[in-house]
C-alpha cells in the first residue's frame, strides 16, 4: 500500500521526530497517537490526546545488546553486534560498559521475593518428541551460591512438574 492510499484519520505512530516542520505532508489527514522519541519535544499539535516517550533510546539499545549477547560471551554474538555497540556506547555515556553490564546483569538474576515455581518457569519451553513432552529451562545467574541455596527446593519443583 502506498502512502497516498491510507485512508484520512488512519492511526499513526511517530518514531524519531515530533515536530510539524518534519512531518510528510500526508500525516495531516491521519491520527496521531504515539510519539516515540529521544529528541526534545517539538511543537506537534493534535486533535486528541497521545502516547508520548522521550528517551535516550542510545542506552536501551545497548542495555538490550548486552543482555541478549551475554556481554559477548553468547556463541550467538555477530559482528553487527559488536560494530553496533561500539557505535552506540558513547551515545549513551556508559562510561565503563564491563561494569554496567556486571550490575544490569547482577539486578537481572536476583531472585529474592521469586517463589520455587516462578524461577522454575522463568525461561521454560515445553518440546513434545517421541510422544512424550519435555522441559528445558534456562536460569540465569551471576551467583551460583545464591540458587544452590535453593537448590532442594528448586529439585522438588522439578521433580513436581516431571509428573
Amino acid at each position: 500500500m502506498l502512502l497516498d492510499d491510507v485512508p484520512d484519520g488512519t492511526e499513526v505512530a511517530l518514531v524519531d521526530h515530533n515536530e510539524n516542520q518534519q512531518l510528510m505532508k500526508i500525516l495531516n489527514k491521519m491520527r496521531i497517537t504515539h510519539v516515540i522519541d529521544h529528541h526534545k519535544f517539538g511543537d506537534l499539535k493534535t486533535s486528541d490526546p497521545i502516547y508520548l516517550r522521550f528517551e535516550p533510546m542510545a542506552f536501551l539499545l545497548t542495555s538490550a545488546i548486552l543482555s541478549d549477547t551475554l556481554r559477548f560471551r553468547s556463541p550467538a554474538t555477530t559482528t553487527d553486534d559488536r560494530n553496533i555497540l561500539e557505535y552506540l556506547i558513547p551515545l549513551a555515556k556508559i562510561d565503563n560498559i564491563t561494569s554496567y553490564a556486571n550490575s544490569m546483569f547482577e539486578v537481572k538474576s536476583d531472585l529474592k521475593g521469586f517463589s520455587t515455581r516462578q524461577i522454575h518457569l522463568l525461561d521454560y519451553k515445553q518440546y513434545t518428541f517421541n510422544n512424550r513432552t519435555w522441559g528445558i529451562g534456562t536460569g540465569e545467574t551471576c551467583s551460583m551460591n545464591k540458587i544452590l541455596e535453593r537448590k532442594d527446593e528448586l529439585l522438588k519443583e522439578m521433580n513436581e512438574e516431571k509428573k
